[in-house]
């Protein structure tokens, strides 16, 4: 099969130093299939990149208006996953390393490095395509980004995409409950990509990864002054989705001012920053999650029950995959389509060992754990077909031992020991390599020397097909 001729990758340069700027668009002006696109302050580069989304964004780290961080954390709230590079001093390496923290590629240090620029945005490019590939590959074996269509045929699963549709074409607060890893984000972003906001921003709020202070200030905002350390206004994950949708992931950790303050917007559309007097009112449709019993907790007090009715007009609960065994061999197929492609590999089928053991397993990490051991099986597979020795001990137990393995070279080993901490980490280069006790340049090349593929997925910030792109939470 032919392919089309590519056009040509939207570089995004973000500085405020015309001579910057020009320096950056010359390097990357001689690069093949690379366009670069230049913004003098935070503001132009938001426009452009709502409007017109790059392949990837360099950004300078002190702008003008919002600074380089406030910008990496707006696009985070794109629809679009944009990798972006803080561009810094040599002085503020420390901000680099926050800003890869917070989900940023990478970071540059000025004066700049001519031949470490054209690599990195090479890298930029092939990662841009290799995503655009995998969307293929999921419409392909009839998964999209957004999933329209569920993978799985049960009856409970069918139950609940039937009803998807409905409540997609409403503004309905939804409530989503489940356990962990039965794909919660993904019911919510299949709502959201059917509605007709799927063209505004789909913002995500994990409440369990902020603190009890730092919750109310991550999700309303805040006023400069307003607590120790606030030295500037910020804008909370409410205003950043301003005509679409936010997704309030583990609602059940709400603090009580938090409760009030949400309970307040469901009522009224509005809120204040915290320290602010200026009442901000916003159109944005809510769809929380939790995998915790709020029933339970309105009657234990630690949850306001007058919340629960209005986060819970319209309520979907997920079935633990041990509720749904017949989906197993449709996901575990699925799941090796789509490594295999990732990882250039060549199984063609899953034995009928693997497949009883599978059916047999009780997933207590549901969906997830599933993806991940099959991932695993892919990658260190040798042959044509997944057999019982490439799955996870947890999975294959005491009748199989590691001794019936064949004996791996060291590239093999080191291999194995780089995707372990890539999974563990979520794919998280930062701390991938803070675990292999390398940095994160000699991380990136070994990625590169032993061909492993970072498949993407949401949220996050090196995420495979389970995030905010895949079938789990």
């Amino acid at each position: 099969m032919t392919r089309a001729m590519a056009s040509p990758k939207l570089i995004l340069i973000v500085d405020d130093d015309p001579a910057a700027r020009e320096e950056l668009s010359e390097l990357i002006s001689d690069l093949k299939d690379v366009r670069p696109a230049v913004a003098p302050d935070g503001e132009e580069a938001w426009r452009i990149l709502r409007d017109d989304p790059p392949a990837a964004a360099l950004i300078d780290l002190r702008l003008p208006d919002i600074d380089g961080i406030e910008l990496l954390k707006r696009i985070k709230t794109l629809p679009t996953d944009i990798p972006a590079v803080i561009v810094t001093g040599a002085g503020s390496i420390e901000s680099g390393v926050e800003a890869i923290k917070l989900g940023a590629h990478d970071y540059l240090l000025k004066p700049f490095q001519p031949e470490k620029i054209r690599a990195l945005v090479r890298q930029l490019v092939d990662l841009s395509r290799l995503r655009e590939e995998n969307a293929a590959l999921r419409k392909e074996v009839g998964l999209s980004y957004a999933l329209d269509q569920p993978v799985g045929k049960s009856p409970a699963i069918r139950r609940i995409y039937d009803l998807i549709p409905d409540i997609a074409d409403t503004d309905a607060a939804v409530l989503i409950t489940g356990e962990s890893g039965t794909g919660k984000e993904l019911a919510a972003r299949t709502i959201y990509s059917l509605s007709r906001r799927k063209d505004r921003p789909f913002v995500v709020a994990d409440c369990t990864a902020l603190s009890e202070h730092l919750l109310e200030s991550e999700l309303f905002g805040h006023e400069r002054g307003a607590f120790t350390g606030a030295i500037k206004r910020k804008i909370g994950r409410f205003e950043q989705a301003r005509g679409g949708t936010i997704f309030l992931d583990e609602i059940g950790a709400f603090s009580a001012t938090a409760q009030l303050k949400l309970l307040r917007f469901l009522q009224e559309h509005s809120f204040e920053r915290v320290g602010g007097e200026e009442t901000i009112k916003i159109d944005v449709r809510v769809i929380a999650a939790t995998n915790q019993d709020l029933g339970a907790l309105v009657h234990a007090g630690r949850f306001r029950d007058d919340l629960y009715y209005r986060v819970n007009v319209v309520g979907l609960h997920l079935p633990p995959l041990r509720e749904r065994t017949e989906d197993i061999p449709l996901l575990a197929r699925y799941f090796m389509e789509y490594y295999c492609r990732a990882n250039n590999k060549k199984l063609k089928e899953i034995s009928r060992e693997t497949m009883a053991l599978l059916l047999d397993h009780a997933w207590p990490g549901n969906i997830r754990e599933l993806r991940n051991a099959i991932e695993r099986g892919v990658v260190i597979s040798r042959g044509e077909v997944l057999s019982p020795e490439d799955l996870p001990p947890s999975i294959v137990g005491k009748g199989w031992q590691d001794d019936r393995r064949p004996v791996r070279t060291l590239r093999d080993l080191e291999k194995a020991a780089v995707i372990k901490a890539l999974l563990e980490t979520d794919y998280n280069i930062y701390q991938a390599a803070k675990i292999l006790g390398i940095s994160r340049s000699t991380l990136y090349g070994k990625i590169r020397k032993l061909g492993i593929t970072i498949p993407h997925t949401s949220n996050s910030e090196h995420s495979l097909p389970g995030g905010a792109n895949s079938a789990t939470t």
